[in-house]
């Protein structure tokens, strides 16, 4: 055998191909093209599940962030004071609040 033909020998055999070795000692080549043929459709058919995977997880993101955004992950209380209730109370607070003087600090010696 040439080298060729060595490597898709050593191939078949990784892919699952020894027990038909062991059988007939000989692998016609249709055989091994038609197997070959075969998990290279596999592998395309596993490419396009995990792209179609992989869209779905985006859109399912950008929808838990909508969702998150109006609000509607959890249960709303509607005893909860709305939001805009809310800042005109912390900017009430803020106003009323002393306000820190800010200046510097007198050096001290040690």
């Amino acid at each position: 055998m040439n080298r060729p033909q060595t490597e898709m020998l050593g191939a078949s055999m990784r892919l699952g191909l020894r027990p038909a070795l062991r059988a007939s000692k000989i692998v016609p080549d249709d055989f091994v093209v038609r197997r070959v043929e075969q998990l290279f459709a596999f592998a395309d058919q596993l490419e396009a599940r995990v792209k179609a995977a992989q869209a779905r997880i985006d859109r399912l993101t950008q929808s838990i962030l909508a969702k998150a955004f109006r609000g509607e992950l959890v249960p709303q209380d509607p005893n909860d004071e709305p939001a805009s209730v809310l800042l005109e109370r912390i900017k009430a607070q803020r106003a009323a609040a002393p306000k820190a003087k800010r200046g510097r600090r007198a050096a001290t010696l040690s």
